[in-house]
This record gives C-alpha cells, sequence and structure tokens, in this order.
C-alpha cells in the first residue's frame, strides 16, 4: 500500500511538472505574440505619418 501511494504521488508530480510546462510555453508563445502586435501598432503609426506626409505634398 505505501508503495501506491508514493506511485500515485510521482504521477501526480510527474503531470504537475508537465503542466507547468505547457503554461511555460502558452505564456511564451502570448509574449511573442504580444510583441508582434506591438510592432504591428508601430507600423500603422508609421504609415499613418507617411499618409499625413503624402497628403500634405499633394495638397
Amino acid at each position: 500500500m505505501q508503495q501506491t501511494v508514493m506511485d500515485e504521488m510521482t504521477y501526480v508530480a510527474s503531470i504537475t511538472e508537465q503542466s507547468a510546462a505547457s503554461v511555460e510555453e502558452v505564456l511564451a508563445s502570448t509574449e511573442e505574440q504580444n510583441r508582434r502586435v506591438g510592432e504591428i501598432v508601430e507600423s500603422i503609426g508609421e504609415l499613418t505619418e507617411l499618409i499625413s506626409n503624402l497628403k500634405a505634398l499633394t495638397s
């Protein structure tokens, strides 16, 4: 019976580690997506400024 409890604890610990690793992967992916969205927002801002400059030149 003692071995069964140890086996169950080992199993739970293993699942917990796998779950933590999965959460870390999701977090890393989310951070990368956030970085990319930030770059897109920055690019849109630059594009908006260029459009404004172009409109000023053609007016």
